[in-house]
């Protein structure tokens, strides 16, 4: 089967990006045990109003609660084993915000109408740094196990809301710079935006909307330059 150029570069776009999703799968594989060890706000029950401390043993979860006049002083420990009778039964669910730092590639672009242009769905390669704001949400539940007792169940959520900026390709040809050329090639453009980002257990993944900025003389002639697109992205965190 004989492809034209456009059509091999949009097949090794989507290739690139199956192996940047198996990719990410490899670097972010989500272990055993999920809690970060840290300090956090609890969710529920209403055991304080002041900050608590959660490490992860290797078969439980412990919540340390520090007296509210006295940050430093440990005023209860609670042990959370991972296999508990039905009659010892309690549900806690702890977050913490912090600052978020990705490497994003989008996909996928998705581009209205422009001129005589129809609405587009662009397969480009891109890689963006994405900072923001992340909310982190654990429980730690107990299900059913063997009869009488109940084992635990760890869940976990991460959002995050931020900013985006990084490079990426696009075709540039006649139809999209209203016939000014009349060569073929793949342009650079510089992107920025803002994304929604959800943390998944194997790999992160986004929706952002942004704007491209090509980079070369053209962009003048381009009709998408500045324009607003919405995307699908993947990533991995970098802190």
């Amino acid at each position: 089967m004989n492809f034209k150029p456009a059509s091999r570069l949009k097949l090794y776009h989507f290739l690139a990006g199956l192996i940047l999703i198996q990719g990410c799968a490899l670097f972010t594989a989500a272990p055993d045990r999920i809690i970060e060890e840290g300090y956090y706000d609890i969710r529920y029950p209403a055991l304080t109003d002041e900050k608590i401390f959660v490490m992860e043993m290797e078969d439980s979860v412990v919540i340390y609660l520090f007296d509210e006049k006295d940050q430093e002083e440990i005023r209860d420990i609670i042990s959370l084993p991972g296999e508990i009778t039905e009659d010892r039964y309690i549900a806690v669910s702890f977050s913490k915000s912090s600052f978020d730092l990705d490497l994003l590639s989008f996909l996928f672009k998705y581009r209205p109408v422009r001129y005589d242009m129809p609405r587009q769905l662009n397969s480009e390669l891109s890689g963006v740094l994405f900072a923001g704001y992340r909310r982190d949400i654990y429980s730690v539940d107990y299900v059913p196990g063997l009869p009488g007792n109940m084992r635990q169940e760890l869940s976990h959520t991460g959002f995050s809301l931020g900013l985006f900026s990084g490079f990426g390709s696009t075709f540039v040809n006649p139809w999209v710079t209203s016939g000014s050329i009349d060569s073929e090639y793949d342009g650079v453009v510089w992107m920025n935006g803002v994304a929604v980002l959800l943390a998944t257990p194997n790999v992160n993944i986004a929706v952002g909307m942004g704007l491209d900025y090509l980079l070369d003389g053209n962009r003048h002639y381009w009709i998408y330059q500045h324009r607003p697109w919405l995307g699908f992205a993947v990533g991995i965190d970098l802190n």
